[in-house]
């Protein structure tokens, strides 16, 4: 037999099932890695243009096939393309990208 106590307990933790649940329905941001090669010379124009866009939210440089990956964080995937079309393939001195896109994160530091 359970006492009142336990009935309130097992509602709320249906309520917070429910909220978490929602939770989960919303659409998760997009995470996208591009992959950058510069032409020789634009170096530093890129680097300050790309620092400019809002949604990219990391930016390194590499050594290698390609000069730069950006992380960028948008709504959704749709609006990734977006970016990745209208506000880093536009950028005089960017050759090439290869976008990556990321399906979940498996640990967040």
């Amino acid at each position: 037999m359970r006492n009142k106590k336990s009935k309130k307990s097992g509602g709320e933790m249906k309520k917070q099932l429910a909220r978490l649940t929602r939770r989960k329905k919303k659409e998760q941001p997009a995470v996208g890695f591009v992959l950058i090669n510069v032409a020789p010379a634009y170096e530093n124009t890129v680097h300050t243009k790309l620092a400019k866009v809002p949604e990219i939210v990391e930016l390194y440089s590499l050594f290698g096939e390609y000069d730069l990956i950006a992380k960028i964080e948008t709504k959704n995937f749709e609006r990734l393309g977006s970016i990745i079309i209208s506000k880093i393939r536009s950028i005089e001195g960017i050759i090439d990208t290869r976008t990556l896109t990321a399906t979940r994160a498996i640990v967040e530091c």
